[in-house]
Order: structure tokens, then sequence, then C-alpha cells
């Protein structure tokens, strides 16, 4: 993905395409590049779009998921 396509997201700092997120499940940082998007089961209306984390494969829907943490540069 890139950070336009992540708009729907809370982050704690501004996002670019070259910025990192930490992942609230399994603690890991990964590139917005390698996020992917993807889709969770609502009880209410369906489906909501989601992202998916590149290193445990659990997706954070559009709505109520927690606040991202973003890291600029290396790690």
């Amino acid at each position: 993905m890139n950070s336009k396509e992540m708009c729907w997201w809370d982050f704690n700092a501004d996002i670019n395409d070259n910025s990192k997120i930490k992942c609230h499940e399994c603690k890991e940082v990964s590139s917005i590049s390698e996020w992917t998007e993807s889709e969770v089961y609502c009880e209410l209306c369906g489906e909501h779009s989601a992202i998916k984390c590149p290193k445990c494969d659990e997706r954070f829907d559009m709505i109520g998921s927690p606040v991202f943490e973003v890291f600029k540069g290396e790690i």
C-alpha cells in the first residue's frame, strides 16, 4: 500500500511512502509498502476495508482500529 491509501487509519504522526508502521498485534515494524489491503467481517454491515500486517497477517479495519505508531528512517 502507499500512504494515500491509508488515509482511513489513524497514526501518531504524519505518514509518507517511506514511513514504517508498528503492528499492535505482533509489535513488529514494517514499511507501508509491505502492508496490504484486506477486509474484515462486520455483523452490522457485512464487511469493512482493512489493512493486513505483513509479519503476522493480523487485520485492522478502518472502524475502531487503534492509533498506529509511525517510524521514519532506520529502526
